[in-house]
């Protein structure tokens, strides 16, 4: 079964899509400029070392995070580049568990958008960005706090950064995060995106940790 998703600016892949052919286009990359962010366990990386992006493996891909900051680094494909492919060289191209969302340059906070990976970025200290992702291939908690100020508008939705303005502040909302000063939410899913509908001054920490006794879902 596949389990690709079509968001407005963005789609998600995971291991089934990459277990039914060796070779597929990253269609919507190929005449538009992409980034790419790959989430997937240590246990995984084995077998994503013989799956290709570009001129990359999804293995290096998973491991790409600025030290500092704790921010998942993207692998950006440039419009016309010829690399917007995807190749499993595996044995019956086996796959494993990962989680590779793919923003298109057409989404409003292509330039500004912050992805997180539990499985690589445990803390969050001090953002005051107007929208915080969490890319996990695995099921994740969240512990959130307002450290400072307040969160103008603050909310969680299952979805990504790629939203348009309207769409963000429209869909239904896992948490109203302005409502209290801390928060704790579990996923069983990829993708979680902290959105403030205005800019604020409100310092956030955030722990994220990976839950695999958490099987249920919230959306």
């Amino acid at each position: 079964a596949e389990a690709f998703v079509n968001y407005d600016n963005a789609v998600l892949y995971d291991e089934f899509d990459l277990s039914t052919l060796k070779t597929f286009p990253l269609t919507e990359c190929l005449a538009l400029s992409c980034k790419v962010y790959v989430s997937a366990p240590k246990s995984s990386l084995d077998t994503l070392e013989r799956i290709y992006l570009g001129d990359t493996t999804l293995a290096t891909l998973a491991g790409q995070v600025d030290e500092t900051t704790g921010l998942k680094t993207p692998y950006e494909l440039n419009a016309f580049s010829g690399k917007a492919f995807i190749s499993n060289i595996n044995w019956m191209f086996k796959s494993a568990p990962v989680a590779i969302y793919i923003v298109f340059e057409t989404a409003p906070f292509y330039e500004s958008g912050l992805v997180y990976d539990p499985s690589y970025s445990p803390a969050i200290k001090g953002t005051s960005a107007r929208t915080l992702t969490i890319l996990s291939a695995s099921n994740f908690t969240i512990k959130g706090s307002v450290t400072k100020g307040s969160l103008a508008g603050g909310r969680v939705i299952a979805s990504g950064f790629d939203f348009t303005e309207s769409k963000l502040s429209r869909t239904p909302a896992l948490y109203d995060v302005h409502k209290e000063k801390s928060f704790e939410l579990s996923f069983a899913g990829p993708l979680a995106t902290l959105y403030t509908s205005r800019n604020h001054t409100s310092e956030l920490s955030f722990d994220i940790a990976i839950n695999e006794g958490f099987s249920g879902t919230l959306f």
